[in-house]
């Protein structure tokens, strides 16, 4: 069960970080609200359309929505700031954020671009 806890907390976090209800999401993912309360809890286990679903709509891989891998800034998980304790860190982190944001809506024209050329 203990790959079960990583589980259940990344996708707590996810739906929370979306400010998704469990009620939200399983209609999202046309399950039953018990469903996800069970993922999330980790007596039970997604099934392999399910992770894709998941990662889709909080689109991250499927390995971080598993618990694998890590989503990192600072070197701080994002689904356990519980570790940053300093202002200095929170506005380190803050910056960090808004300086990612940046360079995915410059990615975003990129790829806007080259789709326009492709049509």
């Amino acid at each position: 069960m203990a790959e079960f806890k990583n589980i259940s907390n990344n996708i707590k976090c996810l739906r929370e970080a979306n400010s998704l209800t469990q009620s939200e999401l399983a209609k999202t993912l046309k399950t039953s609200p018990q469903a996800i309360s069970q993922y999330e809890r980790g007596s039970r286990n997604p099934k392999p359309q399910m992770w894709e679903q998941l990662a889709w709509i909080f689109d991250v891989p499927v390995n971080y929505v598993k618990g694998y891998e890590t989503k990192r800034i600072s070197n701080i998980d994002v689904c356990d700031t519980s570790k940053v304790e300093s202002e200095k860190e929170k506005e380190q982190i803050k910056q960090e954020l808004a300086d990612t944001l940046q360079e995915i809506d410059v990615l975003k024209k990129h790829i806007n671009a080259i789709m326009n050329k492709l049509n």
